[in-house]
């Protein structure tokens, strides 16, 4: 894979555009032109380099078999150490069979191209998630607003989800007002990355962590440290696209990134959302982009939508939520889903133990259903195998077992 042709573009908009060519080797794939797109207002906040199309690309690199990443441009030395030791893991996690570590190409020089603003800030990645609401409602509990770490901007980034036609109006008066809220500046930022490799596993267990490393870096000029939320807690780590052993290490030399949040679980993450009014009314957990509006931008029925909305009902918080176009939890809303997601079946485990069968005896059945794969039975029938249990004991104890074992003779015949 070649790397070139970079360039940086002021747009009839008065945005800017950064973008280079991804040119491939050793497969049979066009070349590609990846960018990097902000609007005007925030044009000074980006500057052309390296480090974003190096860091989009390797992963796909590695999944086609390409030997080496050459790129015709300077990239720190500490991108690049992080870029082998991702490779290391990506490889070892996804492609044990491979021996040899794809060759990372770069050119060298002592000084470093981005001329930096005096007074660097702080970002994180907005979706207005749960994950990502988390991570910027801690920051301001942690922080003083004059700190160094603490959050100034909200990047939301569009083009990622290519499966879907974004809309961008609904979510932004969401994020908006979020954002006025919090007092952080929002940047949007548009991007084509996704067009290198379109398969949603590769993007979601693999890529999905440097990716958005390498939008991080599109900021270096005005930022000097962005927070990537974290999916998974500790407890449930497994392999996975963004990850504490991948994303702190594809920073640089001036750029540091966190991987922010892990010691949280989901209902923990709820919890501190669901403090704030502002956040707990405008939040985004909604995948079906196609049902937005301008009121609601999420449809309350599909899966991401369903597990939020559990995790606010157990801790008592999903009738002051306004978020939803429809907030009922039923059986027969549960039952309709789909079969979980090996990432999602980890919150819905978080979540079942604390659904009351006394409460709602065909939600306990359907939310252990769905988690546990095996139909849970009504409060009579438990009972029943309650007695059936007992009856057992007494059988062996008296009878030495003789009762059942006619009781199997007589089932047979």
């Amino acid at each position: 894979m070649i790397i070139n042709n970079f360039s940086e573009n002021v747009l009839d908009s008065g945005g800017k555009k950064v973008s280079a060519e991804i040119h491939w080797e050793d497969c049979d794939r066009p070349v590609k032109e990846i960018y990097f797109e902000v609007s005007k207002e925030h044009r000074d906040k980006i500057a052309l380099n390296a480090a974003p199309f190096l860091l989009a690309s390797f992963i796909p690199a590695i999944k086609t078999m390409e030997k080496r990443v050459k790129v015709d441009e300077y990239v720190c030395p500490e991108t690049i150490l992080g870029i082998q030791r991702t490779g290391a893991f990506i490889s070892h996690w996804h492609y044990p069979d491979r021996e040899s570590q794809i060759v990372i190409e770069t050119k060298r020089k002592n000084k470093n191209p981005i001329d930096r603003v005096p007074k660097r800030k702080s970002a994180f990645f907005f979706s207005g998630g749960i994950d990502s609401l988390a991570t910027l409602l801690r920051n301001r509990e942690i922080y003083p607003k004059d700190n160094e770490n603490s959050i100034s901007y909200g990047i939301t980034a569009y083009g990622l989800e290519i499966e879907k036609k974004e809309q961008l109006s609904p979510v932004e008066t969401k994020l908006d007002t979020i954002a006025d809220q919090a007092g952080i500046e929002r940047i949007t930022l548009k991007t084509n990355v996704r067009s290198l490799d379109e398969n949603w596993q590769f993007w979601e267990y693999q890529w999905q962590g440097s990716v958005l490393a390498s939008l991080a870096h599109v900021f270096a000029p005005s930022i000097h440290l962005v927070y990537i939320a974290s999916t998974i807690d500790y407890r449930n780590l497994k392999p996975y696209g963004s990850h504490p052993l991948i994303d702190p290490v594809l920073g640089s030399s001036y750029m540091r990134i966190v991987h922010d949040g892990l010691s949280m679980t989901r209902l923990e993450k709820v919890k501190l959302v669901s403090k704030y009014e502002y956040a707990l009314n405008n939040l985004r957990c909604c995948n079906q982009v196609h049902k937005y509006d301008d009121e609601y931008i999420n449809c309350g029925e599909c899966e991401k939508c369903m597990r939020t909305m559990l995790a606010l009902h157990v801790i008592g918080k999903l009738n002051e939520t306004k978020s939803f176009r429809d907030s009922r939890i039923t059986a027969e809303k549960i039952n309709t889903l789909a079969r979980l997601s090996k990432t999602s079946i980890i919150w819905w485990r978080e979540f079942a133990p604390f659904i009351k069968e006394s409460f709602d005896p065909d939600l306990y059945t359907a939310v252990n259903t769905k988690v546990f794969g095996a139909r849970i039975g009504s409060a009579s029938n438990q009972r029943l195998k309650a007695l059936k249990e007992k009856f057992g004991k007494v059988d062996k104890k008296i009878f030495g077992g003789k009762i059942r074992s006619l009781k199997r003779q007589i089932d047979r015949t």
